[in-house]
């Protein structure tokens, strides 16, 4: 299990292309890294009901996603709906992802106030600066999230929906995701966009861009990154702001288990 720790925000069309070159300038990178993955949400092929209170002995369901990566071709070479098709068919190598219920990472933070003045705008920066300065105690929420990931190679003979079978789950929505990457010391940052099908041709779920920043700790036990994680994540939002609100969504919108009522 592997807890990551994040940010999200969404971006304007309008205000996409000065965030972009805002990154680009922070992490110094003037082309990141593109991406484009195809995702595969997977729910049991039995739903089982769950009962909040009930005192019977039961386990609650998640939804897994599975996730590859869409060969090249050429725009317009075939509709949207056979490359869905052809992937689901064609590609054997998939990365399994089951995640656990997303909770906020909470710390307490010391902020200074210099009333000297000085600090540029934005910058998120604080001094050790003599005279005229204060510190008060301010939380930090983080969104927390584990998360198990597994390599699944399909043999020649097989699909991916033959090897779900088995395993009780099927395919219930297929999407892709197309973005851009930064690295901002131990930060992924990720631009990206969700496209889902509609009329067999893929289609922009919103016209905004996502925005997420994030810091996976290999250990669940390792306090001391974590800690270090959250402060590294709060000095970006710091020295972003202005520009873009980094923040914690609903954390309702990212649980994956299946019949309880939220």
């Amino acid at each position: 299990m592997v807890q990551q720790l994040s940010l999200f925000s969404q971006i304007n069309p309008t205000e996409l292309s000065l965030v972009k070159a805002s990154l680009s300038s922070l992490t110094g990178q003037s082309h990141p890294q593109k991406y484009q993955h195809f995702v595969l949400i997977c729910k049991p092929c039995v739903i089982l009901q769950f009962e909040p209170n009930s005192t019977k002995q039961q386990f609650e369901q998640y939804k897994i996603q599975l996730k590859t990566n869409i060969p090249a071709a050429p725009t317009g070479s075939e509709p949207s709906e056979s490359i869905v098709e052809k992937v689901i068919k064609e590609s054997k190598e998939w990365a399994l992802q089951v995640y656990d219920i997303p909770t906020f990472a909470t710390q307490q933070h010391n902020t200074s106030n210099n009333s000297g003045g000085g600090g540029g705008g934005g910058g998120g920066t604080s001094g050790n600066g003599s005279g005229g300065s204060s510190s008060k105690k301010s939380k930090i929420n983080i969104n927390s999230q584990t998360f198990s990931e597994s390599i699944i190679n399909v043999s020649k003979d097989e699909t991916i929906e033959t090897v779900l079978k088995p395993l009780g789950y099927e395919i219930q929505t297929p999407y892709k995701v197309e973005g851009e990457r930064f690295h901002y010391g131990n930060i992924t940052i990720e631009l990206f966009q969700v496209l889902v099908l509609v009329d067999g041709k893929w289609q922009k779920l919103t016209t905004s861009t996502a925005m997420k920043c994030f810091i996976n700790v290999a250990k669940l036990t390792d306090l001391e990154n974590s800690s270090r994680s959250i402060q590294e994540l709060n000095s970006l939002k710091i020295e972003l702001q202005g520009l873009v609100e980094l923040g914690v969504p609903d954390k309702n919108h990212m649980d994956s288990r299946i019949g309880f009522t939220r």
